[in-house]
């Protein structure tokens, strides 16, 4: 997540770090905290310096990535903003350099977050309450501004816009996720972003006022 450095020592940072990649890849219950003090390179004591358990390290995660995740969703309204055609707004949505670009630990952070939402409550209130019914209302709002607009009619439907948006984000970060433990897929992360940006463009433009 790109916000995790932020304000915290260098220790701290690697644990985390450390702990998401752990997390993400192998499942929160297969990793304990002895490994992550070994692969980080520390003594038990400044594990519990910082976290007196897994459960405390992984609500850490969880809540960087909802600040980073509300910061980067407000980034996009605001550039939105600047858009003057319907167009300009896919292209400030849909970011090239943000998604070529993707930093592994933003990405890792959501695939946690996905893999943990049926054991842990705050994984499954943060994958329903954030990832889907606050994003589709945040971009669903965004949509209807472009009807105050007049960039698209009044009965574009907007909360669906929204939803094939959200859920398209979410699979190719899984993609995304795949590339970077190195598998191989028959469709890459930009090609799926290439291809979603593409569709809800056709989407929007369906119902855009001549």
């Amino acid at each position: 997540m790109g916000g995790v450095k932020t304000g915290l020592t260098d220790t701290k940072t690697r644990i985390i770090e450390t702990s998401l990649q752990l997390f993400a890849e192998r499942g929160f219950a297969d990793v304990s905290l002895r490994e992550i003090a070994d692969i980080v390179g520390v003594k038990m004591a400044s594990i519990y310096y910082y976290y007196q358990s897994k459960d405390d390290i992984l609500d850490d995660i969880f809540s960087f990535f909802a600040i980073q995740y509300k910061q980067h969703l407000d980034w996009v309204l605001e550039e939105c903003k600047k858009a003057e055609t319907i167009e300009e707004v896919i292209d400030y949505m849909f970011n090239d350099h943000f998604i070529r670009n993707a930093d592994p630990k933003e990405c890792l952070g959501l695939a946690l977050i996905k893999k943990e939402q049926h054991k842990n409550e705050a994984a499954r209130n943060l994958l329903v309450d954030l990832l889907y019914n606050y994003s589709i209302d945040f971009i669903k709002t965004g949509f209807d501004k472009l009807i105050i607009r007049g960039l698209i009619s009044s009965h574009a439907d907007t909360k669906l816009a929204a939803s094939v948006f959200i859920l398209g984000v979410l699979a190719i970060n899984d993609i995304r996720v795949h590339e970077f433990m190195g598998s191989q897929l028959e469709i890459g992360s930009i090609e799926l972003f290439d291809m979603h940006k593409r569709i809800i463009l056709s989407f929007l433009k369906q119902e855009v006022l001549v």
